[in-house]
């Protein structure tokens, strides 16, 4: 009998999140833990294993030809897993338990937490998780049970439904204007500070602001949080590039008329394995009904 065994199955998803993060550190963040779990879990892996599937080489990480064979295989049982759990949520049928979104940070700061109370009064046993980034999620790990994105997935099973336009637009604080004066160009943006998104780098459609950063001399500030980069704009650091659906909710801000914007399809999406439970049906109705309310003119 082999003495190659795996412990725990689990291990072969922090396996494999280390493979596609691509160091322990990102991997942790993809799974919500800290940097030493995943290294423990991935040594037992490979004790277990009786192999190494990692070389490192200075910072780098670099799968060994080991961890190559089993990449194939923990994928299949990845995908296993994710079939079962689709399959018996189908199936469920009651108005109650978890239901998961994921959104970027504006969207769920700005949108959805302002709706949960209406959805609380209709829905009272289902619980609404929020996870927030500006990364497109694989609905088929069941990480989330649907998301609002930019992009439509490539998985076919997908279902997505267009919700709104997400548009952003230069905007600037009145005292910032005040002081540096009002641009009506983009060529007068060289002589005025900017603030930059980090979260726009990996957002499609952004490509003249990225550019426009890469090659600005005065980008004072930046930030990964859509929170810190409108209190920013709000406290007159400079020039933001902002979704337009601020500014119903702040309207000191100015929006800047330079020819520089982005519009693009916001996208409400779910599993076909997934959507058949009723719970998740009950949340998905909710927000087109919420971007679809005359009312909510933000994202038309």
């Amino acid at each position: 009998m082999s003495s190659h065994r795996i412990d725990d199955w689990d291990d072969l998803r922090f396996f494999l999140a280390a493979l596609r993060a691509g160091s322990y550190m990102r991997a942790a963040d993809d799974l919500r833990t800290n940097q030493t779990t995943v290294g423990r879990r991935i040594e037992r892996l490979e004790s277990g294993l009786g192999v190494k599937l990692f070389d490192r080489i200075g910072r780098a990480m670099r799968v060994t030809p080991a961890g190559k064979r089993l990449v194939a295989m923990a994928e299949a049982m990845e995908e296993a897993a994710g079939n079962i759990e689709r399959d018996l949520a189908g199936h469920d049928r009651e108005l109650s338990g978890e239901v998961t979104i994921a959104a970027p940070e504006g969207l769920a700061s700005f949108a959805l937490t302002q709706w949960l109370a209406q959805f609380r009064l209709r829905y009272p046993g289902i619980t609404l998780r929020i996870r927030v980034g500006n990364k497109v999620v694989d609905l088929r790990t069941r990480d989330a049970d649907m998301a609002l994105q930019l992009a439509l997935p490539s998985d076919p099973r997908a279902i997505g439904v267009k919700v709104g336009i997400f548009r952003v637009h230069p905007f600037a604080a009145p005292a910032y204007l005040d002081r540096a004066g009002v641009p009506t160009c983009l060529d007068d943006l060289a002589h005025h500070d900017l603030l930059d998104h980090l979260g726009y780098a990996h957002l499609p459609g952004f490509d003249h602001w990225r550019r426009l950063m890469a090659d600005h001399a005065r980008v004072v500030f930046a930030t990964d949080s859509a929170r810190t980069y409108l209190e920013a704009a709000r406290a007159g650091l400079g020039i933001a590039f902002l979704p337009v659906y601020y500014a119903r909710i702040i309207p000191e801000l100015q929006e800047l008329d330079l020819g520089l914007s982005v519009a693009m399809p916001l996208w409400l999406v779910s599993h076909s394995e997934t959507n058949g439970a009723a719970r998740v049906q009950a949340v998905f109705r909710f927000l087109r009904e919420r971007f679809a309310d005359p009312a909510e003119l933000r994202f038309v």
